[in-house]
C-alpha cells in the first residue's frame, strides 16, 4: 500500500509539470569518399531539407550540390526513373541522360539514389502541421551507380542490326532466342572512365 501511495504522491507532483522536447536528430553526416573520382560515393543522415514534395526536395538538394557531386558537367541531366516507398522513406532513382551531337542518350548503369523521408518536427501540433505542410528531408545518397560521362565523343552509328551483330559474337550466342534483341543508343563509361 505504501508503494502505491508514493507513486500517487509522484504522480501529483508531476502532473502540472511539462515534459522537455526530444532534441531534434543529429545533423552529423557520415560519408564515404572515392577518391579515383574525387567525389563523395554514399553520403548519409540529414543533407537536406524542405517542405516540398520528395522528387522537388530530392532535386534541388543534387542541385546545390551539382559541382561537388560532379553532375554539372555540359549536356549532363538526371531524368526520375523509379520512385520507390519503404520502410525508410522514398527511394528516388534518376537515370544520368547526355547530350551527345543534339540527341540526348542514357548513360548506361549511370544513376543517383536519394533516399527522402518525411520528418516529425517535435512539439508541432496537427494544426500547425496542416498549415505549414510536411517537412521533407534526404536523409542519403548513393552516388557509386553512377558513371561520369563528361567528355562524350560520338564515334557514329553502326546501326542496330551490326550492333547486335557484333554484341552476339562477343558473347558467343547464336539463334533462336527467348525475344529478339534491342539495341538501345546509349553512352558507356569504361573502367578507366572513357564515355
Amino acid at each position: 500500500m505504501r508503494l502505491s501511495l508514493r507513486s500517487a504522491l509522484l504522480l501529483a507532483l508531476f502532473a502540472g509539470c511539462e515534459v522537455a522536447p526530444v532534441a531534434p536528430p543529429s545533423s552529423r553526416t557520415d560519408a564515404l569518399w572515392n577518391e579515383a573520382k574525387a567525389r563523395p560515393q554514399v553520403l548519409g543522415g540529414l543533407l537536406f531539407s524542405a517542405t516540398d514534395d520528395a522528387q522537388t526536395t530530392a532535386r534541388a538538394f543534387l542541385q546545390s550540390r551539382a559541382a561537388e557531386f560532379h553532375l554539372d558537367g555540359p549536356g549532363s541531366e538526371l531524368t526520375l526513373s523509379t520512385t520507390r516507398v519503404g520502410l525508410a522513406g522514398t527511394y528516388l532513382r534518376f537515370a544520368q541522360q547526355q547530350r551527345v551531337g543534339g540527341v540526348t542518350l542514357p548513360v548506361f548503369e549511370g544513376e543517383v539514389i536519394v533516399l527522402v523521408r518525411d520528418e516529425v518536427e517535435r512539439g508541432l501540433t496537427e494544426r500547425r502541421d496542416q498549415e505549414h505542410g510536411t517537412r521533407r528531408a534526404v536523409r542519403a545518397v548513393n552516388l557509386e551507380h553512377r558513371d561520369e560521362a563528361s567528355s562524350v565523343v560520338e564515334h557514329g552509328d553502326l546501326g542496330a542490326a551490326m550492333a547486335i551483330t557484333h554484341a552476339l559474337a562477343i558473347v558467343d550466342v547464336v539463334a533462336p532466342f527467348t525475344s529478339e534483341p534491342v539495341a538501345t543508343r546509349g553512352v558507356f563509361v569504361t573502367k578507366s572512365g572513357a564515355a
